[in-house]
């Protein structure tokens, strides 16, 4: 049989109907495996020896034998079928696991759920888990992520909210703006700033913490930043004192990277919720997620 003088891949199926041919030692058979005629085996299997250029079968009366370029090719076939078929179903099985956008803002991201995530992955292996952390958060109601820690009073139209834990309020900062019996330093009240959020500065957290006779602890000036995170980062690095909110910033008083000068803490109308389309509420993998944020908030304590 003549080369070709510029050979080119043989298609896919042409493989096939060897490999089944070679396996079953018979076009007849093979035919029946693919659910084609003996006919179709047949002109594949000459199509495939045109395009390679040698013959992979002996023809007998009533079965077919490999040649040894044929022994040699059906290597390369079962070869190529089997990476095909691992590929392909490592594809669908990744497809089939069940995704979940979350959304939250980064501190909640940061300190409560990435820590001990890996357990929630555990006892969900099969749930794709995506966390949206922008400050902007996503339109749940409006189909932008599957659901979403919230901080406030549980009114969000189209959602249905769980408590995932009460909220309070205290004064936190820096170890080094302490002095020796655990008050803040004149300096650090004369010198300082308060750190705040612009949510914060909307509820007038100074007026309130003035309301509750802390003016005298208070620094004259004001720093607002864009995040929560970015506030306790500041005040764990000294530059003022900031608004902690509990149970959130409990690790970081236990960890020794703030502290709280106060011995009250204040109730706030505001609490962690978790938050989704009221439609989805009974969602297996959304009931779970809610139990497992439910126990990291309670664990924070």
């Amino acid at each position: 049989m003549a080369q070709t003088a510029a050979m080119t891949l043989p298609p896919i199926q042409l493989v096939y109907a060897f490999e089944a041919a070679a396996r079953r030692g018979s076009f007849k058979h093979a035919a029946a495996e693919l659910h084609v005629t003996p006919s179709a085996v047949s002109q594949q299997i000459r199509s495939l020896e045109d395009h390679l250029g040698v013959p992979l079968f002996h023809r007998l009366p009533r079965a077919v034998r490999l040649t040894e370029h044929g022994v040699d090719f059906f290597r390369v076939a079962t070869d190529t079928i089997a990476c095909y078929r691992r590929g392909a179903e490592a594809f669908v099985a990744a497809r089939a696991r069940r995704a979940l956008r979350v959304s939250m803002l980064p501190f909640v991201a940061y300190e409560v759920v990435l820590p001990e995530l890996h357990t929630f992955r555990r006892a969900h292996p099969d749930l794709d888990l995506r966390l949206e952390t922008s400050l902007a958060l996503a339109d749940i109601a409006g189909g932008e992520a599957d659901a979403g820690v919230r901080l406030g009073r549980g009114a969000w139209p189209g959602l249905a909210a769980t408590v995932l834990t009460d909220v309070t309020a205290s004064l936190v900062c820096a170890p080094a703006l302490v002095d020796g019996r655990g008050a803040l330093r004149a300096a650090a009240i004369r010198d300082g700033q308060l750190l705040t959020v612009p949510s914060f500065a909307k509820v007038g957290v100074r007026a309130r913490l003035e309301a509750a006779g802390l003016g005298a602890l208070l620094p004259a000036r004001d720093l607002v930043l864009d995040s929560f995170l970015a506030t306790m980062r500041a005040a764990e690095q000294g530059l003022g004192v900031a608004v902690g909110l509990f149970p959130l910033v409990a690790p970081w008083i236990r960890g020794g990277r703030l502290v709280a000068p106060l011995d009250v803490r204040f109730p706030l109308p505001d609490r962690y919720h978790f938050v989704c389309r009221k439609a989805d509420r009974a969602r297996p993998e959304l009931v779970g997620l809610r139990r497992w944020l439910r126990d990291r908030f309670a664990a924070l304590a």
